[in-house]
């Protein structure tokens, strides 16, 4: 009988989850030539080939595997086919409904429209596009536009994006992830506000009425709970890391915070929902257990967890960071109640297919990324790490602080190459950073969730003085960002590295640590063996 044999055997769901990956690269890549029911064809035939050969585990692996790179190339085709489905490079008239908080750039307010229907077709599919609408200055009829607002436009629709070669980010990768189907850009009169009508609202898909309703609950649970005597980069900082509204943040404080080496403090992620997720389960375990403690008890809390847990990933808006946070703690949750290995690479590989499934653009987008990358390196890298202290059986909290830097040198190694990709910047103080901000920003999370919990249940001085105490460790997270990225030599810039370039020091990254694996076990067998010629 067939056993497979390596490391990356003992992850099944990492190899089918690599092999999605590049079936819906090779799918984006050859688009143009190849069309989805093509590959809709030959994934229909991996699988009766997987059928026939069950009884042949080599062959039957090979067939399922071959099934998974043709379906992701046909999930993307199908997608791209969907977003190029748009009426383009001619004047339309439309009715849209605003479905984000508009943001100042420049001279234009830019906004993600919903557009419910056009004059070329009224019953037309709803579809996202990204508008930039030039302000009027002598009316200011823009200040009236907000999420939930209702206008009819007039413009060209346009899906041809100029980028300059010197830069990686590329906005049509974005948009397609973000499910935008073109840009436009609306002159100040060329829209006027309106009111929907009954037949317009039925048409709006129910996705963008949750989400719809639960921005604008976030919209008074931050109006509401915290009050107007913190600065506006205080208050700034604790909607991105709280409820994930980065909006108003300013360009000042995002780079701050990136070239001190911390800028995953402002997006949500594990980080984040790992508190949560230990908040949430102290308190729900607390509360059954003086009910009663049995199995279904645990299966009430660890309901609960996740049921929870994906109410804040929705109220949020569903980062890509916080999605998969929140597909691995399900799967925590899940196993916990099995007594399996509870966060493993198979759990990872498991959100992301979920996740590139429902959406395989999201493989080109940043945050999606730098994610996975993050998480993946710690689970390969800091291992060992913490092997080395348990080896050299240090005190405990030499121990701990050194599995806190295990942890982020781990996930620095793993994003390095994707910053440099993107942004064409080291930061050199990122251990030092880490060390000062995570422990600020954990106590800011617990008290910040305690300033809401308690502003409804109406205990208001409490809540206050935890308020305070919320504006005393922003004010010392910002101004730390501020210091730090002052420093000498804060951050390194160099040219970005191009595709190549990151594939191979990934590569050489991963080359070296099998090396030293192996190298290390090879001196361990050297020693062993040397232990049994000597007794």
């Amino acid at each position: 009988m067939f056993r497979p044999n390596g490391v990356i055997q003992l992850f099944p769901l990492m190899r089918i989850a690599l092999m999605l990956v590049l079936g819906i690269i090779a799918g984006d890549a050859f688009s143009s030539f190849i069309p989805s029911t093509a590959w809709l064809v030959l994934f229909v035939l991996s699988l009766i080939l997987f059928m026939l050969t069950r009884n042949r585990p080599l062959t039957a692996s090979t067939a399922i595997l071959m099934a998974t790179g043709m379906m992701g190339g046909w999930l993307v085709t199908c997608q791209r086919a969907d977003l190029n489905n748009c009426p383009v490079d001619e004047p339309l008239r439309y009715t849209a409904i605003v479905t984000d908080e508009p943001s100042l750039h420049g001279k234009v307010l830019q906004c993600r429209l919903l557009v419910l229907e056009t004059n070329a077709d009224q019953r037309c599919e709803p579809f996202a596009i990204r508008a930039s609408i030039l302000r009027d200055t002598l009316t200011g009829r823009w200040r009236t536009l907000a999420q939930g607002s209702t206008i009819v436009g007039q413009s060209v629709l346009n899906r041809r994006f100029h980028r300059s070669p010197s830069m990686r980010f590329r906005l049509d990768r974005w948009m397609a992830a973000h499910q935008l189907k073109a840009t436009t850009f609306l002159h100040a009169r060329a829209w006027q506000s309106t009111q929907l009508t009954p037949n317009q609202e039925a048409r709006i898909p129910v996705w963008e009425r949750l989400h719809l309703y639960l921005s604008n609950y976030r919209k008074r649970l931050i109006a509401q709970t915290w009050n107007k005597k913190m600065s506006s980069e205080n208050r700034a900082l604790l909607e991105a890391m709280v409820l994930g509204e980065k909006s108003k943040l300013s360009h000042a404080q995002r780079e701050a915070y990136s070239i001190a080496g911390v800028s995953h403090i402002l997006a949500l992620s594990g980080l984040h929902l790992g508190i949560i997720y230990t908040v949430l389960s102290l308190t729900f375990s607390f509360l059954f257990r003086r009910v009663d403690s049995n199995s279904w008890t645990a299966l009430g809390v660890q309901s609960l967890l996740t049921a929870s847990i994906w109410g804040y990933v929705f109220l949020v808006g569903m980062p890509p960071g916080a999605v998969r946070s929140a597909v691995m703690l399900t799967i925590y949750s899940a196993v916990s109640l099995l007594q399996r290995d509870k966060m493993s690479v198979n759990a990872l590989s498991l959100a992301a297919l979920i996740m590139l499934i429902g959406n395989p653009m999201l493989l080109w987008d940043i945050s999606f990324q730098l994610s996975f990358a993050a998480v993946l390196a710690i689970f390969v890298f800091h291992p060992p790490l913490q092997a080395f202290a348990r080896r050299n059986e240090w005190p405990g909290i030499v121990t701990a602080l050194w599995n806190f830097i295990g942890v982020s040198l781990a996930a620095q190694m793993g994003t390095a190459p994707l910053v440099m990709h993107y942004f064409g910047r080291f930061s050199t103080y990122f251990l030092f950073s880490n060390l000062l901000f995570i422990p600020l920003a954990t106590a800011l999370l617990y008290t910040s969730l305690l300033v809401i919990l308690l502003q409804n249940l109406s205990i208001a001085q409490l809540g206050d003085v935890l308020l305070s105490l919320s504006d005393l460790l922003t004010t010392a997270m910002n101004h730390s960002a501020t210091y730090l990225s002052s420093l000498p030599y804060a951050s390194l810039e160099c040219p970005s590295f191009n595709a190549a370039q990151t594939f191979l020091a990934y590569l050489l990254m991963g080359s070296l640590y099998i090396l030293i694996y192996r190298s290390h076990r090879m001196l361990r067998s050297i020693r062993n063996l040397r232990k049994l010629s000597n007794t």
